[in-house]
């Protein structure tokens, strides 16, 4: 029966390898995750500078109103 002890080294076999790609993969899930993480680290502070951009060109985009208005008001009164 040299036979069944070939299948069960073969089962093994497989197991390990099984078990050794399973862990590979985890390992690579990890690193993808670890890799995602930091971008998303890296965006934030251009998110925000984007952010002071918009409230920043907000504020001017008010002045000029302002602006305009004041000159109709110093044109109607003359």
């Amino acid at each position: 029966m040299p036979w069944l002890h070939q299948i069960f080294d073969a089962f093994e076999d497989f197991k390990k390898i099984r078990k050794r790609e399973a862990q590979e993969a985890a390992e690579r899930a990890a690193a993808e995750q670890a890799g995602l993480e930091a971008d998303v680290q890296y965006d934030l502070p251009e998110d925000e500078d984007e952010d002071d951009r918009k409230k920043k060109k907000k504020k001017r985009k008010n002045k000029d109103k302002h602006k305009d208005r004041e000159k109709d008001r110093h044109e109607d009164e003359d």
